[in-house]
């Protein structure tokens, strides 16, 4: 009786070379998509500036270039790439509601550490270089409608990136097991956005994200988690931003002065108050949860689980990788420049 050959042996006799073809692709592909869409938005405009300057400064133009570079122009050459490399979503399992936001939770936690540690970042820079680059995210949705923010912010802009960087890559790599197909994902998705302020955040959110897709299969629900993300980062943020305004200004020391503040700002007040104990109860639970669950939130290795000292090599020593990180690098870079 011949006998079984262990999960070791098979992974010490495996060809990791057509592993590293597929990440090779994944890097290639999004290489192209990066490309594509950056060239496409230069184009777009500088046609909308010749058509009238007016749209083309305007705040609706500038959130939708990058969705309509993104989705009409680059992801087909996205998917063409990506269709060379087999395709399969997770298996779909039970996700409960209360499941579901816990994660909502811990993602509101991440998100709020990441955006920290990328300004603390900026910030250093900026004091090193004697640059103040500014948080062009922050500037975009202070200066935006609402209607705006709840079109591109909480529709289009999750709907698009969970479909562009979960599903598509997870899909491709889950197989491999979570570490390599959630952190990759999770990667790929901080470095796109190509500064400091929000990569870090980014990557927090994808690996929350990525792992609710990873263990569910279902794509709605990281949908849903992103799009519960956005709408309170930019629409609720939003409404409360004149309050939290108005409040800087009042001495704290003035009783009278706070009292009749608060008398006359009363729901903005208590909104303000709301926000701020959950964002601030979510940030400890985003440290504390996942300490406590950690053994439930490990899945099971893919049916291609790479060993630890191939990881490294297989999914980014390739040439697809190295070229999508060096485009990467060089946005980095050049968003660093001390530019006006």
């Amino acid at each position: 009786m011949q006998n079984s050959q262990s999960f070791d042996d098979l992974i010490t006799e495996r060809d990791f070379k057509a592993d590293k073809r597929v990440f090779s692709k994944i890097g290639a592909g999004f290489a192209l998509f990066t490309v594509v869409t950056t060239v496409a938005a230069i184009v777009i405009q500088i046609i909308a500036l010749l058509i009238s300057k007016e749209f083309a400064t305007s705040t609706f133009f500038k959130n939708l270039v990058t969705p309509l570079s993104m989705y009409l122009f680059a992801l087909p050459f996205l998917l063409i790439v990506l269709s060379l490399c087999p395709s399969e979503p997770p298996k779909k399992a039970k996700f409960g509601f209360g499941k579901w936001c816990l994660f909502l939770i811990v993602a509101f936690g991440a998100m709020m550490w990441g955006s920290e540690i990328g300004n603390g970042l900026m910030e250093g820079i900026s004091s090193l270089v004697g640059f103040d680059y500014g948080n062009t995210l922050e500037t975009l949705v202070d200066n935006d409608e609402l209607w705006i923010s709840m079109i591109f912010m909480v529709i289009v802009a999750p709907i698009g990136e969970e479909l562009v960087f979960r599903k598509l890559i997870i899909d491709r790599t889950h197989k491999y097991g979570a570490f390599v197909a959630v952190g990759l994902s999770a990667l790929i998705f901080g470095m796109t956005h190509g500064n400091f302020y929000q990569f870090f955040y980014c990557l927090f959110v994808g690996i929350i994200l990525g792992y609710v897709y990873y263990v569910s299969g279902n794509i709605i629900l990281s949908i849903a988690l992103h799009a519960s993300l956005n709408f309170v980062g930019t629409v609720v943020v939003s409404l409360l931003i004149p309050t939290a305004n108005a409040l800087a200004t009042i001495d704290t020391n003035n009783m009278q002065a706070v009292t009749e503040f608060v008398s006359k700002n009363a729901l903005g007040f208590i909104g303000l108050v709301i926000y701020s104990a959950f964002m601030y109860g979510a940030k400890i639970c985003a440290v504390v949860l996942p300490l406590i669950f950690f053994k439930r939130l490990k899945p099971q290795k893919g049916e291609l689980a790479l060993p630890e000292n191939k990881i490294f090599s297989t999914t980014m020593l390739n040439v697809g990788m190295i070229t999508l990180m060096a485009i990467f690098i060089f946005e980095f870079a050049i968003n660093l420049l001390p530019i006006n």
